[in-house]
Protein backbone atom coordinates (compact mmCIF):
# COMPACT_ATOMS: atom_id res chain seq x y z
CA UNK A 1 0.00 0.00 0.00
CA UNK A 2 2.68 2.61 0.94
CA UNK A 3 4.78 1.92 -2.33
CA UNK A 4 1.02 2.48 -4.79
CA UNK A 5 0.41 5.75 -2.37
CA UNK A 6 3.61 6.97 -3.40
CA UNK A 7 3.70 6.11 -7.00
CA UNK A 8 0.10 7.32 -7.17
CA UNK A 9 0.60 10.75 -5.91
CA UNK A 10 3.95 11.07 -6.98
CA UNK A 11 2.70 10.89 -10.64
CA UNK A 12 -0.20 12.55 -10.11
CA UNK A 13 2.13 15.57 -8.98
CA UNK A 14 4.70 15.38 -11.56
CA UNK A 15 2.05 15.44 -14.34
CA UNK A 16 -0.07 18.11 -13.25
CA UNK A 17 2.93 20.43 -12.04
CA UNK A 18 5.06 19.37 -15.79
CA UNK A 19 1.83 19.81 -18.07
CA UNK A 20 0.73 23.36 -16.64
CA UNK A 21 4.68 24.27 -16.87
CA UNK A 22 5.24 22.99 -20.34
CA UNK A 23 2.11 24.79 -21.79
CA UNK A 24 3.02 27.94 -20.39
CA UNK A 25 6.77 27.85 -21.25
CA UNK A 26 5.74 26.71 -25.01
CA UNK A 27 3.12 28.74 -25.56
CA UNK A 28 4.91 31.81 -24.14
CA UNK A 29 7.33 34.10 -26.60
CA UNK A 30 10.15 35.46 -23.95
CA UNK A 31 13.38 35.46 -23.42
CA UNK A 32 12.75 34.19 -19.78
CA UNK A 33 10.52 31.25 -20.77
CA UNK A 34 13.47 29.60 -22.96
CA UNK A 35 15.89 30.64 -19.94
CA UNK A 36 13.17 28.72 -17.76
CA UNK A 37 13.36 25.55 -20.30
CA UNK A 38 16.71 25.41 -20.70
CA UNK A 39 17.18 25.43 -16.73
CA UNK A 40 15.09 22.02 -16.95
CA UNK A 41 16.81 20.86 -19.95
CA UNK A 42 19.87 21.23 -18.52
CA UNK A 43 18.71 19.19 -15.49
CA UNK A 44 18.44 16.11 -17.39
CA UNK A 45 22.33 16.65 -18.70
CA UNK A 46 23.21 15.13 -14.98
CA UNK A 47 23.15 11.90 -14.41
CA UNK A 48 20.95 10.54 -11.01
CA UNK A 49 24.07 8.48 -9.81
CA UNK A 50 25.61 11.47 -9.12
CA UNK A 51 23.24 13.10 -6.81
CA UNK A 52 21.65 10.26 -5.81
CA UNK A 53 24.13 10.05 -2.36
CA UNK A 54 23.79 14.19 -1.31
CA UNK A 55 20.24 13.50 -2.31
CA UNK A 56 19.61 10.68 0.32
CA UNK A 57 21.87 12.35 3.30
CA UNK A 58 19.46 15.82 2.80
CA UNK A 59 16.45 14.08 2.84
CA UNK A 60 17.72 12.04 6.59
CA UNK A 61 18.58 15.53 7.35
CA UNK A 62 15.43 17.18 7.14
CA UNK A 63 13.22 14.22 7.82
CA UNK A 64 12.18 13.56 4.23
CA UNK A 65 12.27 9.54 4.46
CA UNK A 66 8.90 9.10 5.69
CA UNK A 67 5.83 8.51 3.27
CA UNK A 68 4.35 12.41 2.69
CA UNK A 69 8.20 13.55 2.32
CA UNK A 70 9.30 11.67 0.02
CA UNK A 71 6.82 12.82 -2.67
CA UNK A 72 7.75 15.71 -3.20
CA UNK A 73 11.15 14.43 -3.77
CA UNK A 74 10.08 12.55 -6.55
CA UNK A 75 8.00 15.91 -8.13
CA UNK A 76 11.66 17.47 -8.23
CA UNK A 77 13.30 14.28 -9.65
CA UNK A 78 10.39 13.82 -12.38
CA UNK A 79 9.51 17.15 -13.75
CA UNK A 80 12.49 17.98 -15.84
CA UNK A 81 11.90 15.00 -17.88
CA UNK A 82 8.02 15.16 -17.98
CA UNK A 83 8.41 18.98 -18.62
CA UNK A 84 11.17 18.19 -21.51
CA UNK A 85 8.61 15.65 -23.11
CA UNK A 86 5.33 17.74 -22.75
CA UNK A 87 7.28 20.55 -23.71
CA UNK A 88 7.59 18.72 -26.92
CA UNK A 89 4.14 17.85 -27.42
CA UNK A 90 2.63 21.27 -27.11
CA UNK A 91 4.57 22.83 -29.57
CA UNK A 92 3.48 20.19 -31.98
CA UNK A 93 -0.14 21.38 -31.30
CA UNK A 94 -1.00 23.69 -33.62
CA UNK A 95 -1.77 27.02 -32.11
CA UNK A 96 -4.55 27.92 -34.49
CA UNK A 97 -6.62 24.79 -32.17
CA UNK A 98 -6.10 27.14 -28.89
CA UNK A 99 -7.18 30.66 -30.84
CA UNK A 100 -10.33 29.05 -32.12
CA UNK A 101 -10.89 28.04 -28.59
CA UNK A 102 -10.44 31.75 -27.44
CA UNK A 103 -12.45 33.25 -29.88
CA UNK A 104 -15.39 30.73 -28.94
CA UNK A 105 -15.24 32.31 -25.27
CA UNK A 106 -13.01 29.87 -23.56
CA UNK A 107 -10.37 30.68 -21.10
CA UNK A 108 -6.84 30.07 -21.14
CA UNK A 109 -7.21 27.30 -18.15
CA UNK A 110 -10.00 25.36 -20.20
CA UNK A 111 -8.16 25.49 -23.43
CA UNK A 112 -5.12 23.95 -21.02
CA UNK A 113 -6.95 21.25 -20.09
CA UNK A 114 -9.43 19.08 -22.96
Amino acid sequence: MNTLFITVFGLVGIILSSAMAAYILARTKTRLSWVIYAYFVFALVIPFQIIMVPIAVLASDLHLMSIPGIIPMYWGLGCPTAIFMFHGFVKSVPQELEESAAIDGAGRFYIFLP
